[in-house]
């Protein structure tokens, strides 16, 4: 289609960079060994759709969304929404519409 680029754009690129810096942290949020595995199975999710996958509904990356959505939904380090806010920095109020956002 006339317009539409194969390749992912500078966003995509950026999210990516800052995540590979914190690949451990990324492994102890969401159970995914590295951030290939995350990514892979996010593009299973989203059924290969990049727009799908990089929308972002929050002040934070894209990835950082799919990194919350892993955490709160495996319940792998934080148990209270207190604790997510502290952490991601957000309100209650904005992390659920993330949630609300990916899950449905």
């Amino acid at each position: 289609a006339k317009g539409v680029s194969l390749y992912p754009s500078t966003q995509f690129w950026k999210a990516l960079m800052i995540l590979c810096c914190k690949q451990t942290e990324v492994s102890r949020r969401t159970g995914h060994p590295d951030l290939k595995n995350l990514l892979c199975y996010v593009a299973v999710i989203c059924n290969g759709d990049l727009d799908m996958m990089m929308k972002s509904v929050t002040s934070m990356t894209w990835i950082g969304e799919w990194v919350f959505i892993f955490e709160y939904t495996y319940g792998r380090t934080t148990s209270r929404w207190i604790d997510y806010e502290n952490d991601w920095n957000l309100r209650q109020k904005s992390l659920r519409k993330v949630l609300q956002t990916k899950l449905d």
